[in-house]
């Protein structure tokens, strides 16, 4: 997965937002319920094989770095702890976004094992 989302940054294709946005709401939504050999079941094994011997697909090559990140850590820009990266964080300091992350993780898992005492998958 790595592979690709550099790909698609580093060739101009999607922008860090399009490619955050859509695993948040689509890759990760069904992952986070069901984890992906459940969802490959959802899907159904014969279709997950008839998409694997897709002959069509090539992987971007692996390549040992990224000219976006590579630009970004010659800017300064490491990351949350430095007050941006390929978003920026420089309004509050580095503490308070990793408390707010930390929160949201622990909402979201509590959420998903809500869901799953409910309506167990």
């Amino acid at each position: 997965l790595g592979l690709e989302i550099y790909h698609l940054l580093d060739s101009g294709i999607a922008t860090p937002e399009a490619i955050d946005d859509s695993i948040k709401y689509g890759l990760a939504a069904r992952m986070a319920f069901l984890g992906h050999l459940k969802k490959a079941d959802y899907t159904g094994l014969g279709l997950v094989q008839q998409i694997m011997s897709n002959a069509a697909y090539s992987p971007p090559p692996v390549r040992k770095q990224s000219p976006t990140i590579e630009n970004l850590v010659g800017e300064g820009r490491l990351g949350v702890a430095s007050g941006g990266g390929f978003f920026n964080y420089a309004e509050r300091p580095p503490a308070e976004w990793f408390s707010a992350r930390d929160r949201a993780l622990l909402k979201h898992k509590a959420l998903v094992e809500k869901i799953e005492r409910e309506d167990p998958m």
